[in-house]
């Protein structure tokens, strides 16, 4: 839809700005909070596209399974 497309230039630009905050490189490992959600799953393709292993949060394991298909280690919050 419209509204879900121009959310998307803020998801991306927040997620960008916040990895290149921490200077991630290729084969670093990062810990994505809430991974599940617009910025988290943009982050996580971000940074896996940069080389760096991530691994992420999500609150059921129907989201837990959504991102384990970008290629993280999904966990629930009270897992980790």
């Amino acid at each position: 839809s419209i509204a879900q497309a121009t959310t998307l230039p803020l998801v991306a630009i927040t997620a960008h700005e916040a990895l290149q905050r921490l200077q991630l490189h290729s084969n670093d490992s990062l810990l994505i909070m809430g991974g599940s959600g617009g910025v988290g799953r943009m982050a996580i393709q971000l940074a896996r596209l940069q080389g760096a292993q991530v691994t992420a949060t999500a609150g059921s394991e129907a989201r837990q399974q959504q991102l384990r298909s970008l290629g993280v280690e999904a966990y629930h919050h009270n897992d980790v």
